[in-house]
């Protein structure tokens, strides 16, 4: 025998920015974007200073500055794909791998001495 019971549907939740998350995004693209950019270049142009000849000595002495310079650009890669994307992952993810790029660049360019 079978049963005759309705089939019940869930709601659809709201989303947990609520009905201005636009209005959040744009925040994000236009203030914490550029200002963590600028912290990036800042932190890049600050490496190179120095008399040391010996690439690992290089690094050493300007590894603070690429540890910075990779943690702003995670952020503002992460704020990047916030605001175009919203809270998706996958373009979160992707744009602060893209973020950390100059700073491996300019470690690896030490080594390389392709400055």
């Amino acid at each position: 025998m079978t049963s005759n019971r309705s089939l019940v549907l869930p709601t659809v939740q709201p989303s947990g920015l609520g009905p201005q998350a636009w209005l959040v995004r744009l925040l994000v693209a236009f203030i914490v974007v550029p200002l963590t950019g600028l912290v990036v270049l800042f932190a890049v142009s600050m490496t190179g200073w120095g008399f040391q000849t010996d690439p690992g000595d290089q690094l050493r002495r300007d590894l603070p500055m690429l540890i910075a310079s990779a943690i702003a650009g995670a952020g503002c890669g992460a704020a990047l794909g916030f605001a175009l994307a919203g809270p998706r992952r996958a373009p979160i993810l992707l744009l602060m791998a893209v973020g950390v790029v100059p700073a491996i660049l300019k470690g690896s360019a030490y080594f390389t001495h392709s400055y």
